[in-house]
């Protein structure tokens, strides 16, 4: 059970979200026992969690032991300063640190998130704890660390978690947990670009539940109109205009009937389908879908993930889509990820695009290209809104998506005040520092 989506956005119209979100996600009832788990030692998280913290009087602050006791979780951060901030946080913010428990042991079916974290770290969708098992104990051990704070969880019957990301190895296991248990759960996640953290009643990789999110918020968010259609043309400029766009112009000599773009396996492989409501079978069972929609006597070209340059597996995974590629029934052209074709002009030089979870949708539809979208993601959900409900007269289609998406620089967003902000910078410096020893020869 998740939160009430509704409740969450009707205060948009009070303060455009920055600051309600947590009272309203924090709940009425002084009985509710609210915990927020840190679970990632990062700059953002570390500050997120305590401003959460301090905003809900009646929370608790938890944190497994041995978050702090990893020595490597993509970071080069040592040992003694971990174990510095875990004295300070215990000291002056009370946290309860959650013990290890020596039995504790992963079943399979348990490993989504560690092997989540373990692709995220190594930039390679092949990896295991053959190929890295230095990397895979460390992330192991959060992995265990996460399913000793649930068992705590259950233990006191908390009603309200707040959880960073969801999806990696110390929070995943929580996140199954809150699902399956119909415990309401919060999920503090990065603002890029922005002073703070955004809060997210429901996971931050449920694409389609972010794109329900994203109708309300721009039907509802305090802008003016002016305001919002410059911010809309100011987004589609740089959004067809990005340095990948920039640093890939070769034109294309030939039209298709449909241009395939792929998604990264690196990204997409290791997601809860029960929780995000999306799921990942992989490109070639993706592009045998698309065969079986639009037919064997199509002209086609498939556009690989930019993103895949740099999977370490994608060598392996290239062979087998190009060997597909050349035994499939149909005519088929391949751009792999290096590939410097220009993707706007061959969206131009095709009749249809098609992606799964891929965000390059959004600049076909920007284009006003004829998109398909196979998968559930935020893009589609709005698609379909404007298919049943249209949108306001005096829009199009894609000035209208164009709007939708133009907001997200405010989306969800809670600020830091000053002294979070300067406590947040010196965090980041903390792990820079130590970031850049590490890389020294």
């Amino acid at each position: 059970m998740l939160l009430d989506v509704n409740r969450f956005i009707t205060c948009s119209r009070l303060d455009d979200l920055k600051r309600c979100a947590p009272l309203i996600l924090a709940n009425e009832m002084i009985e509710t026992k609210k915990i927020v788990v840190l679970n990632d030692l990062r700059a953002v998280p570390v500050i997120a969690a305590l401003k959460i913290h301090r905003e809900n009087a009646q929370s608790t602050l938890i944190a497994s032991r041995r978050l702090f006791y990893n020595h490597e979780y993509a970071d080069y951060t040592p040992l003694v300063w971990k174990l510095i901030l875990m004295t300070i946080l215990k000291v002056f913010f009370r946290l309860e640190i959650i013990q290890t428990n020596k039995s504790t042991r992963l079943e399979a079916a348990e490993t989504m998130g560690l092997v989540s974290s373990l692709y995220s770290i190594t930039n390679d969708s092949g990896a295991n704890g053959i190929k890295y098992p230095q990397i895979y104990h460390e992330v192991e051990e959060l992995a265990l660390g996460s399913k000793e704070a649930v068992n705590y969880i259950s233990s006191i019957g908390a009603s309200l978690i707040y959880l960073f990301n969801g999806r990696t190895a110390s929070s995943y296991l929580i996140s199954k947990y809150c699902h399956e248990a119909g415990v309401d759960i919060a999920y503090y996640e990065y603002a890029w670009h922005c002073n703070g953290y955004r809060l997210y009643p429901v996971p931050p990789h449920a694409s389609g539940e972010i794109g329900k999110l994203l109708i309300e918020f721009r039907e509802q968010a305090l802008i003016s109109i002016p305001e919002l259609r410059n911010n809309a043309l100011l987004f589609a400029r740089e959004k067809l205009n990005n340095e990948f766009a920039a640093n890939n112009d070769r034109k294309v000599e030939k039209q298709y009937d449909v241009s395939i773009y792929l998604g990264s396996d690196h990204e997409y492989t290791a997601v809860d389908p029960e929780i995000c409501n999306i799921s990942w079978n992989g490109n070639i069972a993706f592009c045998k879908m698309v065969f079986a929609k639009y037919g064997n006597e199509r002209i086609y070209a498939i556009r690989c993930h930019p993103n895949s340059y740099t999977d370490k597996n994608w060598p392996a995974l290239f062979q087998e889509l190009k060997q597909y590629a050349s035994s499939a029934e149909v005519k088929i052209d391949l751009f792999g990820p290096d590939s410097n074709v220009d993707s706007h002009d061959l969206m131009r030089r095709s009749r249809i695009i098609v992606t799964e979870l891929s965000s390059i949708a959004v600049d076909a539809v920007l284009l006003g290209m004829k998109v398909d979208i196979f998968g559930n993601t935020d893009l589609r959900v709005i698609l379909e809104k404007l298919s049943r409900e249209g949108h306001p007269r005096e829009l199009r289609a894609l000035d209208y998506i164009a709007e939708v998406f133009s907001l997200w620089p405010r989306f969800l967003v809670i600020r830091f005040n000053r002294i979070e902000k300067v406590c947040c910078i010196g965090l980041f410096y903390v792990h820079r520092f130590f970031d850049k020893c590490a890389a020294r020869p």
